[in-house]
């Protein structure tokens, strides 16, 4: 039981990590085509509010300003994280809140897989299709098979 619920953490954590890179990705692309811009043109302005609606869902998932190396704030990864030292670490049975918390997890873990699909399909064709217009490269969501390659 406790090695199921590790290599289910362990999976959650890699598909937090995916997700995070992704979004961050997303975000520094657009910022990046935004400032190729004109300041004015209003394809720079969607792409920046579309960088900072990624950024913004990023700062869900995990701590991104850290004071003197330690972070002052505990997100959804971080969470995980501890919850899955805490079984990894301990030869027993994880306890009874130890698998309530993760039936929470499961549950952050879907919202923000569903929000970031959501906030992706929503935003990023139409973006990409005034890009294309404008002769610019499209902005490109990372794979999970091209992160895995990055990361093996």
């Amino acid at each position: 039981v406790q090695q199921e619920i590790v290599s289910e953490l362990y999976g959650m954590l890699s598909r937090m990590a995916y997700v995070a890179e992704a979004a961050a990705g997303l975000r520094d692309d657009s910022r990046e085509r935004a400032d190729l811009l004109e300041k004015k043109d209003k394809l720079a302005k969607q792409l920046r509010e579309f960088a900072d609606e990624l950024d913004q869902f990023h700062a869900t998932l995990m701590v991104t300003d850290e004071v003197q190396g330690i972070g002052g704030q505990e997100k959804l990864r971080e969470k995980v994280g501890g919850l899955y030292a805490a079984i990894a670490g301990y030869g027993g049975l994880p306890t009874a809140g130890q698998r309530s918390r993760l039936e929470d997890f499961r549950e952050d873990i879907l919202k923000a897989n569903e929000e970031f699909v959501e906030l992706t399909a929503k935003e990023l064709e139409k973006l990409n299709k005034k890009l294309v217009k404008k002769e610019m490269d499209p902005v490109e969501l990372l794979t999970l098979e091209e992160y895995e390659k990055q990361n093996d």
